[in-house]
């Protein structure tokens, strides 16, 4: 009942904003572009295809990107983007890491569909906003995509009810909204030398050129894999493609990582 009123109540407000954003059009030229990223470290991997597509169709314009602790650790030295701003833990604070912020962009793009982000992206002076709209949260939207049905449910009502698409894939259908062709790809981080010497460090090569293949079973509790089906996975993984196998994570993750390693005899380096 509390989720259907806050639901009528945004429909409302939305309609209450939808005057004021009759001469809010997209942009012919977008020369500073702004991405609204307040997502999670697996959720902000999987941004990273848009971000390319994102840069190939505007290789003139300034991207800034602005995330919560700790996701600027992911893109501190990503080519893809001009600026870097952290949204601080003190309200209204922000912490710009690479670049300059400035407000006043010609678009802003909203990857986690939420009222904070929408009005950050208003707070920004974005002459246009385009997001995501899940449950009529998207009342700071010009251009808004249906949320997937599947977002932010139980992992119990995947089972045969959702057919959910690769995360990526709902990514990049944002393009659409921006005037962009379809487009694929896949995720993929910038290193910095410092990285690759420790990754050399921690995962050696072998003689047998076998790969590695990182397991990061940290999520959300409410769609969370249990224990035995990520040991299940990693023993897949060790006997299908001689894979070599390491676990991320960060301190709440620690039990998790023991009650994994206890479920299978395939060795995995805990890091």
């Amino acid at each position: 009942m509390r989720i259907f009123v806050a639901e009528v109540c945004l429909r409302a407000l939305r309609a209450i904003l939808a005057p004021t954003r009759g001469s809010r059009r997209r942009p012919a030229a977008i020369q500073r572009l702004l991405v609204v990223n307040r997502l999670r470290i697996g959720d902000s991997v999987v941004t990273t295809p848009f971000l390319s597509q994102l840069r190939s169709a505007f290789p003139g314009t300034e991207i800034t990107l602005l995330v919560k602790p700790p996701i600027q650790e992911l893109f501190g030295n990503d080519p893809r983007i001009d600026v870097l701003v952290v949204q601080g833990l003190t309200k209204g604070r922000l912490d710009c890491r690479r670049g300059k912020w400035v407000p006043g962009f010609d678009a802003a793009v909203i990857l986690d569909p939420t009222l904070r982000s929408g009005w950050i992206a208003r707070r920004a002076k974005a002459r246009w906003v385009a997001g995501y709209d899940s449950h009529a949260r998207g009342v700071f939207l010009d251009a808004r995509l249906q949320a997937p049905p599947y977002w932010n449910r139980h992992l119990r009502e995947y089972r045969g009810r959702l057919k959910p698409m690769h995360q990526v894939e709902a990514w990049m259908k944002l393009g659409e909204l921006l005037g962009l062709p379809p487009a694929s790809g896949k995720p993929w981080l910038a290193l910095s030398d410092a990285d690759k010497l420790w990754a050399r460090e921690k995962l050696p090569e072998d003689a047998g050129k076998r790969p590695w293949v990182g397991l990061h079973p940290g999520s959300d509790p409410a769609y969370r894999w249990e224990p035995e089906r990520w040991a299940a996975l990693a023993e897949a993984l060790a006997v299908s493609r001689g894979a070599r196998l390491f676990l991320t994570g960060g301190p709440a993750d620690r039990e998790l990582a023991a009650a994994i390693l206890s479920k299978t005899k395939t060795p995995i380096l805990d890091l």
